[in-house]
């Protein structure tokens, strides 16, 4: 999560985790391996916002980490937490992009 906005938390009746918060922000992003290491990456305001990124953001598996390898069906079980809703929202003005995402794992 990015710490530019405070994110709202909510528990589903069933009992997961919704959170709507930032998720990126133009800018330098700071990431962190599953070894513990830092990494830096630039996001330009034409990457962030651009309409096809914004659309690839929708559905995707939440990790607490970044993996260094892509997270896909194979291997969800190892990295997966929870998942982004279908609401994908650039907030221009603010420089960042906003969803509300549900934690399924405990």
């Amino acid at each position: 999560m990015v710490g530019l906005e405070k994110p709202e938390f909510v528990y589903t009746s069933s009992g997961f985790l919704r959170v709507k918060g930032a998720i990126a922000t133009v800018g330098m992003m700071e990431y962190l391996t599953n070894d513990g290491e830092l990494y830096y990456q630039y996001v330009p305001p034409s990457t962030l916002f651009d309409q096809k990124h914004l659309d690839s953001i929708a559905g995707l598996p939440v990790t607490l980490f970044h993996p260094e390898e892509d997270v896909t069906p194979k291997n969800y079980k190892t990295y997966g937490v929870g998942f982004v809703g279908d609401r994908v929202i650039a907030v221009i003005d603010k420089g960042l992009v906003e969803v509300v995402f549900t934690i399924c794992d405990q």
